[in-house]
């Protein structure tokens, strides 16, 4: 069984992931995982409609009875997993909040999740429909350790030490999105051609769901869920 979590395949992911059981950045103390962009309707052409629109439609995805929750459990399973899977292990506990700051959905469109794992680090998702993430260029992660920060695009990994003033460059030319599907397609058939475990199996995918289900659930309750 293998869970399809696409964004694992972004080459900047996998040399991260590779560098930290490596131990190239030392002790690990916060990892942030992002996913998030604003979306806008387009300005209607017929004037007497500005600020009457009708509300936004995402079919099944604007209805919490069929999607079990908004933007947190559907564009936020991206972060998530992508944490777990560069943090190397489970949390200990989760605190969340939510928000819905542009789309007008039953539930929310924006959501920080904090997460404390087991050996002291710390993880954060930022993840939303609302908002950009900081700064200019789309980064989806950013690990803060004792030797340096390493973040990462889908296809540049940066990497900085402490007490260097620029970072060093990796580039991964030819990717796109479309191709980590790809990736994970082909992933899947070298695993069982090989006989061995895909990255990301039943054990993977509960995580991510439990981490996600302690995040509504800590935004419900205004508490810190222990897992």
């Amino acid at each position: 069984m293998m869970a399809g979590h696409n964004q694992l395949f972004y080459p900047s992911v996998m040399y991260a992931r590779q560098m930290l059981l490596e131990g190239d950045l030392g002790e690990v103390y916060m990892i942030d995982s992002v996913d998030a962009g604003a979306r806008r309707r387009p300005l209607a052409l017929d004037k007497s409609r500005w600020g009457k629109e009708p509300e936004r439609r995402e079919t099944w995805r604007s209805d919490p009875a069929k999607m079990g929750g908004g933007e947190l459990i559907d564009t936020g399973y991206h972060p998530a997993y992508r944490l777990l899977f560069l943090a190397g292990q489970c949390p200990l506990e989760v605190s969340a909040v939510l928000g819905t700051y542009r789309l007008p959905l039953q539930r929310e469109d924006t959501a920080n999740v904090l997460v404390k794992f087991a050996d002291g680090s710390t993880g954060r998702i930022l993840t939303s429909w609302g908002l950009r993430p900081p700064g200019a260029r789309p980064t989806v992660f950013n690990i803060m350790a004792e030797a340096g920060q390493l973040w990462g695009e889908m296809d540049k990994l940066y990497y900085q030490p402490v007490g260097f003033q620029a970072p060093a460059t990796l580039e991964f030319p030819g990717w796109d999105y479309g191709r980590t599907f790809a990736a994970a397609i082909a992933h899947f058939v070298d695993a069982i051609e090989g006989g061995f475990e895909p990255l990301h199996s039943y054990k993977e995918a509960t995580d991510t769901l439990r981490l996600i289900l302690a995040a509504y659930r800590s935004a419900e309750e205004g508490t810190i869920v222990k897992l």
